[in-house]
């Protein structure tokens, strides 16, 4: 059960990192 969270859980935050990662790159885009 315990891996079964933590890679669920990583999975998450590579998702919101991935998000973020968009989001700046997007920002950078339009700040130009």
């Amino acid at each position: 059960m315990t891996i079964t969270s933590a890679k669920s859980n990583n999975k998450t935050s590579l998702v919101a990192i991935i998000r973020e990662n968009t989001l700046t790159r997007f920002e950078m885009m339009f700040s130009y």
